[in-house]
């Protein structure tokens, strides 16, 4: 059994909905059973005489040759099963472009800002894919807005229940020709329930990122979305006065995803002395006991009883920790370490 063979077509009568009848190898051609050996196959079914046509996933049966028409790909029918009138068709083994890469993946233009309890989001074209078939639908001009106190329905939630506290997933969700919405509390690769209901025939979906959520009423962080950048409105202070000689862990657990990319942060350091002159690097770490990921080299002077540096830069997510230290003790100083976070890439796969 072969999903794929090179030249294979056959010739069909059948009408209706029904599983597809076939009626032996065209002209220089070989059989389905031939060409593919029973069980599942790709297909394309095209009349001869009207403008009905249908390309799937299907499992082919021998004696007599029949191809059940399982998972419709893509149609004359918007994207269901075609009923097919009189004529004969030809029905041959195809590459679906929905299956072998018609399209980008992800989102073209992807933007979108949050309120407290909506997600709203747009984007020139986005690729949806379904998780266990690897159906694709291609939408243009999406629009979307999700609101996460709306349970259990489209453009709300897909029965998650909300906490004081979590990070909140969202979607964009297809049935073959509508796209909606829907966040979760699971990340992806599982993704988001969408298991009857509201959510039947949805089966295809695209990520577009995660937002903080501070309370079972909603309380999402506000943040803006530019591709696969989420950029928090006010930065986070993840680490204030931070005065440590030894390195020590400062958690993002709320403010950064878990699937996270990249965190992208605003490091600052600041000393003060009584006019002697100090050299007080502040280390920043992506891993415990490593080498610094980027350093400050925060100076006083004799001229100068304060000074304070500032970097903004970005680092890899690495367990939603990073680590920080001052590296040296000169001068009677006072440090005073700070860590802002501006945000975060998901991996939503925009452009």
């Amino acid at each position: 059994m072969t999903l794929l063979a090179d030249r294979v077509k056959e010739t069909s009568a059948t009408t209706g909905t029904s599983s597809i009848v076939l009626a032996g190898a065209a002209a220089g051609f070989r059989s389905f059973v031939a060409g593919c050996g029973v069980g599942s196959v790709y297909y394309a079914v095209v009349s001869q005489v009207a403008a009905e046509w249908e390309v799937g996933l299907g499992t082919l049966t021998a004696s007599p040759d029949t191809i059940a028409r399982t998972t419709v790909l893509s149609s004359s029918n918007a994207g269901a099963l075609t009923n097919f009138t009189a004529g004969i068709k030809d029905v041959f083994c195809t590459a679906p472009a929905t299956i072998f890469g018609a399209g980008d993946p992800g989102w073209s233009n992807l933007r979108g800002q949050t309120t407290s309890t909506t997600f709203a989001f747009t984007a020139d074209r986005a690729t949806l894919v379904d998780p266990t078939g690897g159906s694709q639908q291609r939408a243009t001009s999406v629009s979307l807005t999700n609101t996460i106190t709306s349970a259990s329905a489209l453009n709300g939630t897909d029965g998650s229940a909300l906490a004081n506290g979590q990070f909140l997933h969202f979607y964009a969700i297809g049935n073959g020709s509508t796209v909606a919405s829907v966040c979760s509390t699971v990340a992806p690769p599982t993704g988001p329930t969408l298991s009857g209901g509201a959510f039947t025939g949805y089966t295809r979906w695209s990520y577009v990122g995660a937002v903080w959520n501070a309370s079972t009423s909603g309380a999402l962080r506000l943040a803006t979305l530019r591709g696969p950048a989420f950029d928090h409105i006010a930065t986070v202070a993840a680490l204030s006065g931070g005065s440590a000689t030894s390195e020590t862990a400062i958690s993002l657990t709320s403010i950064v995803p878990a699937n996270a990319l990249r965190v992208l942060l605003s490091l600052s350091g600041s000393l003060s002395d009584s006019a002697t002159q100090a050299i007080n690097p502040l280390v920043l770490r992506i891993v415990s006991g490593s080498g610094p990921y980027t350093s400050l080299p925060v100076t006083t002077n004799s001229l100068s009883s304060q000074y304070s540096m500032t970097l903004d830069g970005e680092a890899p997510n690495i367990s939603q920790t990073l680590y920080y230290l001052w590296t040296n003790s000169t001068g009677n100083v006072t440090r005073a370490a700070g860590l802002n976070i501006r945000g975060y890439t998901v991996p939503n796969g925009a452009r």
